[in-house]
C-alpha cells in the first residue's frame, strides 16, 4: 500500500541493483540521500515573439548524492560502492534507484555511473563516505510494484 501523508525521511533512500535492474539493495549506511532532477534549455526566441522568451527541453540528467558510515560488512556498502568507482568501467548492469521501496510508492531509476566517490577519517569520528551517481541513459519514473 502506498505511503500517504508527509513521507518520513527514513524511508527514502538510495538502492543499488549490479544485475540489470532485478533486484535492488538499499545502501544500508547511508544516513543521507538527495535526487536532483535537470533539464537544460535551448533559447528559441525569435522577433516573432515580441520580446517574450521561447525555450525548449534539451538534455535531461539525474544525479543522486549519497553520505553515510563507512561499514565493509553491508552487502552494499562504502566497500562496494568504492570498488566500483576504482574500476572506472562502464557497467550496463549497474543501476540507481531513489525511492522508499513500499508498492504503490514512486520511484526513479536510471543506469549510473559513480562520478565522484570520497573516504573521510577524522580523529575520534566515525569513518563516513560520500557518493555521487550520474545518469546514462533514460531517467525512468514509476510505481514500486
Amino acid at each position: 500500500m502506498a505511503t500517504t501523508g508527509n513521507v518520513k525521511a527514513n524511508l527514502l533512500g538510495l538502492y543499488i541493483s549490479t544485475d540489470g535492474g532485478t533486484t535492488y539493495t538499499l545502501v544500508g549506511s547511508a544516513n543521507t540521500a538527495t535526487l536532483s532532477i535537470s533539464n537544460e534549455t535551448l533559447d528559441v526566441t525569435t522577433k516573432a515573439n515580441s520580446g517574450a522568451r521561447s525555450l525548449l527541453y534539451g538534455l535531461q540528467s539525474a544525479t543522486i548524492t549519497a553520505e553515510g558510515f563507512v561499514k565493509y560488512d553491508d552487502t552494499i556498502g562504502s566497500q562496494q560502492l568504492r570498488s566500483v568507482a576504482l574500476g572506472g568501467t562502464d557497467d550496463a548492469d549497474y543501476q540507481a534507484r531513489f525511492t522508499t521501496g513500499v508498492t504503490g510508492d514512486k520511484e526513479v531509476v536510471f543506469d549510473a555511473v559513480i562520478t565522484s566517490f570520497e573516504e573521510t577519517a577524522a580523529v575520534n569520528e566515525i569513518a563516513t563516505f560520500s557518493i555521487t551517481l550520474e545518469n546514462t541513459g533514460p531517467i525512468t519514473e514509476a510505481a514500486v510494484s
